[in-house]
């Protein structure tokens, strides 16, 4: 699962359940759960949970996934896309709707793809070596699947992914993990210098601190290392973050 790429205007509302999959009229459903036990409902808060207890319950639980619950109290919108894609591309009303709304956006999975990639995910070695791979995986899967004329990424996709990754992981095994973990020290002291003057939008704080130069691994787990801490914070309101005195 690819948390990183979730946006942290969601991540920071307590609007989470996790999901099994039900086979209904012989359709799967997806069926809401309290990530804290129990049923979840869409219209009971009383059932929700914050994104850290839906992983959480993801990782331990053993439920199919999490999902976010829209709600009247909220600014978001969700948009379901359904048979969207034509040969790997977009319909035109839909490329019309992703281009206009400029926003998160996912490509639908198979089971069998996202079981071979949650097994991966699950076991692969905590360290510096894996940060972010999941992210990577998440952004490859939906350009294969592209690639190869689909609209939908398959357990053939996951694994051709999962070789990709394994190969990146082996490949950051010949650099010194003790250079990489200096760097994002380095750059954990930027950005608090950065917001010692006040608070940044997520765009400022990137500009200024160079995230192009640095690039996306690093900055992310520095934001990571420091939000995880305690140091910063998001507002979801105001769209910025603040040092934490």
């Amino acid at each position: 699962m690819n948390t990183a790429a979730i946006p942290e205007e969601l991540k920071a509302r307590p609007q989470w359940v996790t999901w099994k999959a039900v086979e209904r009229d012989g359709k799967p459903t997806k069926v809401p759960l309290n990530p804290k036990g129990g049923p979840g409902k869409s219209n009971d808060p009383a059932t929700w949970g914050t994104f850290g207890q839906a992983v959480a319950a993801l990782k331990q639980n053993g439920v199919a996934g999490i999902g976010f619950v829209f709600s009247p109290d909220d600014p978001f919108t969700g948009i379901d896309l359904d048979h969207a894609f034509v040969g790997g591309q977009p319909r035109f009303c839909a490329k019309a709707l992703i281009k206009w709304f400029d926003t998160y956006t996912e490509m639908p999975m198979t089971s069998d793809a996202r079981e071979i990639f949650e097994i991966w995910y699950f076991e692969r070695p905590d360290s510096v070596l894996t940060t972010r791979l999941d992210t990577y995986g998440h952004r490859l899967m939906p350009l294969l699947a592209i690639n190869e004329g689909l609209d939908i990424i398959t357990g053939d996709i996951a694994a051709k992914t999962i070789a990709l990754l394994n190969y990146q992981y082996h490949a950051r095994q010949y650099a010194n993990p003790i250079d990489a973990d200096n760097c994002i020290a380095k750059l954990e002291e930027r950005i608090r210098r950065l917001l010692a003057s006040g608070p940044l939008t997520k765009r400022d704080l990137e500009r200024r601190g160079n995230k192009a130069r640095h690039g996306i691994w690093l900055w992310d787990q520095a934001i990571k290392n420091l939000r995880s801490a305690g140091e910063i914070t998001w507002d979801p309101k105001t769209k910025k973050f603040t040092m934490v005195n």
